[in-house]
């Protein structure tokens, strides 16, 4: 996986999609709901790679993935 990769996110057992939704999670922190669904395939189920920024040792690595907001 790249950096700027757009992914659907599978759980290999259950087949559930990670799918993100229009609702704020529960305890008021502004963070929007993150779930598993199964057979979702719309706009809220594809994420995006992001480089993190980690030094160790005068290496750069890591990787963050974000919700790919196509509206």
């Amino acid at each position: 996986i790249t950096y700027g990769s757009v992914l659907k996110l599978m759980h290999e057992k259950t087949k559930f999609r990670l799918h993100s939704h229009e609702v704020p999670y529960g305890s008021g922190s502004g963070q929007q709901s993150v779930t598993g669904f199964p057979n979702v395939d719309d706009a809220n189920s594809y994420w995006v790679s992001h480089p993190l920024q980690i030094v160790m040792d005068s290496f750069v690595f890591g990787m963050f993935i974000t919700l790919l907001l196509l509206r």
